[in-house]
């Protein structure tokens, strides 16, 4: 049987259409690409097994070491209030404006000497900031900061280079039953998720919006525009910078990969040509 040129026309569309849908649910949408993986099993602190982003830098050899597959980053003196730090440098691949980034960690531990008592006490911290070496200053950042002995955790921001430390919380939790060994973060400059594991158990799987400013104010004053450094740090004070003895933080693994997201009228305007293209075949003789 025939179908009429009006059924036809209208089945033709619903087709395109769809194909229009499925092409601006993934258009321009690449694979994730990995831009630090480091398994720490290569015994040469500052080099990666892969990377795009350039070799670990901005360390003191005394606070860092490398054995057994086991990365160990420590304060260097109980005396003063002072971090150790290991990072990479400011790269425009880091740039949660353009791209979903995520870090996945596993086989952490936050050890040390002193009370871990307070919230932010002995404090672990993984995150972005638009300049090298400190979440702290002028510069923007970010953080999932791990603390209370490795029982407690908090995400803060610190956006468009506002004068605190990234303490502004938009997720935060103490007391876990266990010990955080594992996580994985992903996020945008709205959006991010973190679940945090202790061996195969989720502790924590919560997802949310924030703001990270814009690029064009991230970074101000360096032209970064969006790019940061990657940053992992521990640090040995309480709130009000009193030494609480020595603290370190050990990762078995990290890969920091980056998906970039095609601008919303890319793929619309790609999407209203399917359509266009539809409407135009289903009105052809």
């Amino acid at each position: 049987m025939k179908l009429p040129p009006l059924f036809r026309a209208s089945a033709l569309l619903r087709s395109l259409l769809f194909l229009a849908a499925w092409v601006l649910a993934g258009a321009g949408i690449s694979p994730a690409a990995v831009l630090l993986q480091d398994s720490f099993e290569n015994g040469i602190k500052a080099t990666p097994d892969s990377s795009s982003i350039g070799n670990w830098t901005n360390f003191a050899d005394a606070g860092v070491t490398e054995s057994g597959g086991v990365l160990t980053v420590m304060t260097t003196n109980s005396g003063v209030s002072n971090s150790g730090n290991f990072s990479t440098t400011v790269r425009p691949e880091l740039n949660p404006f353009t791209s979903t980034i995520q870090f996945s960690v596993t086989d952490f531990d936050l050890a040390g000497t002193g009370d871990y008592a307070a919230d932010n006490t002995g404090r672990f911290r993984i995150g972005l900031t638009s300049t090298l070496g400190s979440f702290f200053g002028s510069n923007d950042a970010f953080a999932l900061e791990i603390n209370n002995g490795g029982h407690g955790f908090r995400l803060g921001t610190k956006a468009d280079n506002t004068a605190n430390d990234p303490s502004g919380s938009v997720a935060s939790g103490f007391g876990l039953t266990s010990a955080i060994t594992a996580f994985d973060f992903t996020f945008t400059s709205t959006t991010w998720d973190l679940v945090l594991y202790s061996g195969e158990t989720i502790l924590f799987d919560q997802a949310g919006n924030w703001s990270l400013g814009d690029a064009a104010n991230w970074g101000a004053g360096t032209a970064n525009t969006g790019a940061s450094s990657l940053l992992l740090a521990v640090q040995n004070t309480n709130t009000t910078g009193t030494p609480t003895g020595f603290k370190s933080f050990s990762i078995g693994s990290i890969e920091v990969s980056a998906t970039i997201v095609p601008e919303p009228s890319r793929a619309l305007l790609l999407g209203l040509a399917l359509a266009g293209l539809a409407l135009r075949r289903s009105r052809a003789p």
